[in-house]
């Protein structure tokens, strides 16, 4: 016989820190990841729940995602800011963020936030809904990762790699480059940003 366990919403969050810790993540990373998990249960939302965290955990362990990044903050025109989110896990990135972009928004009456090199951001809605609760309207917008590696395919220059007709030159490819969330190997830093 199954039986279901009811966890409260703090439980979850906590749950899903101490695993990211254990797997390798920094705790303010943890943290920030743990509460959009808990969000996703909340808002019944579970494909970005606890369903995704043996992933999230995975992704440290293999590499595909630092877990100790510590994101870094540029304010690139007057209302515009960026994040680089070093290849950590998008929602540390769009903590720091959303701290600079809220008084930013309400000074020049509009603002925009980039986030470069991060892993996946989850639910967009979590992270605009912050907006929401700020009294700002907010728009949330990601560029799916196929469609990244395709265009990065495309344009780059024969400096950076790119395969000629007959396959010389080819850049190194992620070991599931056709997206998949497993990890059969680790990555090395330079793999992770060509």
């Amino acid at each position: 016989m199954v039986t279901a366990t009811v966890l409260q919403t703090a439980e979850i969050e906590d749950l899903a820190r101490r695993a990211l810790i254990a797997a390798g993540a920094r705790e303010s990373n943890a943290r920030s990841l743990a509460s959009a998990i808990a969000a996703a249960e909340r808002d019944g939302v579970a494909s970005h729940g606890l369903a995704y965290l043996p992933t999230y955990c995975e992704h440290i362990g293999c590499g595909k995602v630092d877990g100790g990044a510590t994101p870094e903050l540029q304010h690139v025109k007057p209302g515009l800011l960026a994040v680089d989110a070093k290849t950590g896990f998008a929602h540390p990135a769009i903590d720091l963020g959303l701290v600079a972009l809220i008084p930013l928004a309400r000074e020049q009456g509009i603002a925009a936030l980039a986030i470069r090199n991060s892993y996946n951001c989850g639910v967009l809605g979590y992270h605009t809904e912050r907006l929401a609760q700020s009294g700002l309207v907010g728009l949330g917008f990601n560029r799916p990762e196929r469609q990244r590696r395709r265009e990065e395919r495309d344009h780059a220059p024969q400096s950076r790699g790119q395969a000629d007709s007959r396959g010389v030159g080819a850049r190194p490819r992620w070991p599931n480059d056709d997206g998949s969330r497993n990890c059969p190997q680790r990555y090395d830093g330079a793999e992770r940003r060509l």
